[in-house]
């Protein structure tokens, strides 16, 4: 029979649930980096969005449509990437990648299984975790921003990604034709 308190943790167990400022800032980190990494997802998301707003009415219609023109024509003007080219980009867009996660991820599962809750954190303690979890915060950050940057620019460089934009002009100059019709989305 234990004489324990009924509520009472059993030596040994650790929760996995962040108790600290820094297991919060450190589960955030690494939640934005999730984010940062569906890059593509949240890219097609906002292209849509952008022109679903635009079709609200023929004036933000045709700003749309003008910007995705100006971005269309500033894009033809750069060489078209070899399909070696595209690969070598994308494998070091993924190791810039795996290098700014890998220390969040080793920071995540130390301060999630290795450390132990204390009632108190001594001044200095909670500036070292605090400095900790913001280095490992900018290195993410640093490193989604590289594979950003060269993400962007082997998708500018695609013909997969002009192909996108002259369809989505074509499908606003197609909706833009249709609006005086159905008279929900004109100008007063």
């Amino acid at each position: 029979m234990s004489t324990a308190c009924p509520g009472a943790r059993r030596q040994g167990t650790k929760s996995v649930v962040p108790k600290t400022f820094v297991d919060w800032c450190t589960v955030l980190g690494f939640a934005i980096a999730l984010w940062l990494l569906l890059a593509k997802p949240c890219a097609s998301i906002k292209r849509k969005v952008l022109n679903w707003s635009a079709e609200r009415s023929q004036q933000k219609t045709s700003k749309r449509i003008e910007e995705l023109q100006e971005l269309l024509s500033r894009i033809e003007l750069l060489p078209l990437l070899s399909e070696f080219e595209n690969m070598v980009l994308l494998g070091l867009a993924g190791i810039a990648m795996f290098i700014a996660i890998t220390p969040a991820l080793a920071a995540l599962g130390y301060l999630v299984a290795l450390t132990e809750p204390t009632p108190w954190v001594s001044a200095r303690d909670l500036v070292k975790k605090i400095l900790l979890a913001l280095l490992v915060m900018v290195n993410t950050l640093i490193g989604v921003g590289i594979a950003r940057t060269l993400e962007t620019f082997r998708e500018q460089r695609s013909q997969a990604y002009r192909d996108i934009i002259e369809k989505d002009i074509n499908e606003l100059k197609a909706r833009s034709k249709r609006q005086p019709e159905s008279g929900i989305h004109t100008d007063v």
